[in-house]
């Protein structure tokens, strides 16, 4: 009930953390079911996430490079590497951060090997590009790295045709009567676990 959002093809997530991969996800899951179900098959949400694309269509005899899905761009304005997939302990030695690095890879390729999202790193939105009163892409630029420093590169901006953009970048959750919150996050007993 109430108003519904139909996910374009080509969508442009800007963000990286887990929770932008589950955006990826579900985007890649609606654009991927419209196409699978033009082709008169009937996959559901949970076949397709639980299974992943590629397992679902190799089932079926489809070549999911043969639906015509551009599929959505994730583009994260640092170094893949560096996306907050997986954290290091506190006080981290060399090597921990190094496993830290490569779990967080790992991570990556497995979703985008099971969703078939793109993922650009190195790039930051600069502004919307509207037409007739609707987004149809985003300018972008990309970024010299630089320790936590982050910088667009003169000359490098570029627009990326797109009719949506999401933003994952962090949040801040809406208080909830009766959930205990510590000023802008909820009290948790164990935020590893996220036991409230």
């Amino acid at each position: 009930d109430g108003p519904e959002i139909e996910i374009p093809d080509g969508t442009v997530i800007f963000g990286g953390g887990l929770a932008s991969i589950d955006v990826c996800k579900v985007c890649q899951l609606e654009t991927y079911q419209r196409a699978l179900e033009a082709r008169g098959l009937k996959p559901s949400m949970f076949e397709l996430e639980k299974k992943g694309i590629p397992a679902f269509c190799e089932k079926h005899g489809v070549d999911p490079a043969d639906l015509g899905v551009q599929g959505c761009l994730l583009l994260y304005r640092r170094r893949l590497e560096y996306m907050p997939l997986a954290q290091p302990p506190e006080g981290a030695t060399e090597e921990q951060l190094g496993k830290t690095i490569n779990a967080r890879k790992k991570l990556l390729e497995i979703a985008q090997r099971k969703y078939l999202f793109r993922v650009q790193d190195k790039t930051i939105p600069l502004e919307f590009v509207v037409r007739d009163g609707r987004v149809r892409g985003v300018k972008v630029s990309r970024t010299k790295v630089e320790g936590r420093k982050v910088e667009p590169v003169a000359g490098s901006e570029e627009t990326i045709e797109c009719d949506l953009v999401v933003s994952s970048i962090g949040s801040i959750p809406e208080p909830i009567q009766g959930i205990a919150m510590k000023g802008e996050v909820y009290t948790f007993r164990d935020l590893d676990l996220g036991t409230y």
